[in-house]
């Protein structure tokens, strides 16, 4: 089932963006492989599921983590999390910013569910605007360096509402420093000026391949409205 599904994924790209291949890997594109402890910046971390869930579902490892996450509702959550996480030896931080590519304060649109917060103005959600700080991506790297000492492998997560490729660009010369590069991409217009999928992969495709495509939600009429692009660097 799950290599059928693969095929119909690949065959549903290739008509729409057929000059990236994505190889019919197993294993999430070489994330159940690996047999080190991960390493992981999680921008737009909201509660801290997607650290948790690679751990509890898939069993993998976990040395240090740093949530990325800017809206004050969800700092209780991270903060229990970070606390359980230091108990059991993994290394974890909060910070409490959005991330661009300067570090000056942003207007966060803020809905009724985190997840759909953005500093894109939300097409079809109801909001308000908070002011929140803001860093970088390179920022963040230098401010945590400490927490990634140990060898291992390192993923960026990266899910923030239509404004992946400024916070992918705000790393700068430090997106080399990540093996592996999970990103939410929005196929529907529920933002203003989303980031579109070629330039994603113009920033990208230089350094890294695109292996999978994980958490597909669709609508009514079957037609992708977003999913996880799984990325894996060349040189790992």
């Amino acid at each position: 089932m799950f290599s059928l599904f693969k095929s119909a994924t690949k065959r549903w790209l290739g008509k729409r963006f057929s000059v990236y291949k994505i190889p019919n890997h197993n294993l999430f594109g070489g994330l159940l492989s690996e047999r080190a402890a991960f390493r992981i910046v999680d921008v737009g971390a909201n509660n801290g599921g997607f650290t948790t869930k690679l751990m509890e579902v898939f069993d993998i490892q976990v040395a240090a983590v740093v949530f990325v996450e800017p809206d004050p509702r969800c700092m209780p959550s991270l903060e229990s999390l970070r606390d359980s996480f230091s108990r059991s030896g993994v290394k974890a931080e909060i910070i409490a910013s959005a991330v661009d590519k300067d570090d000056m304060p942003k207007e966060l649109f803020v809905t009724g569910d985190a997840a759909h917060n953005s500093l894109l103005r939300p097409v079809e959600f109801a909001f308000q605007e908070v002011e929140v700080p803001c860093r970088t991506g390179e920022q963040i790297l230098s401010s945590t360096a400490s927490l990634f000492e140990s060898d291992g492998p390192t993923l960026l997560k990266v899910d923030v509402q239509g404004k992946e490729l400024d916070v992918l660009l705000s790393f700068g010369v430090g997106l080399a420093f990540f093996d592996y590069i999970v990103c939410e991409y929005t196929f529907e217009g529920f933002y203003e000026i989303s980031t579109s999928f070629s330039s994603l992969m113009a920033l990208l495709e230089p350094e890294f391949d695109l292996v999978s495509i994980l958490s597909q939600v669709y609508d009514l009429q079957g037609r992708l409205q977003y999913c996880n692009l799984l990325l894996k660097r060349r040189s790992c």
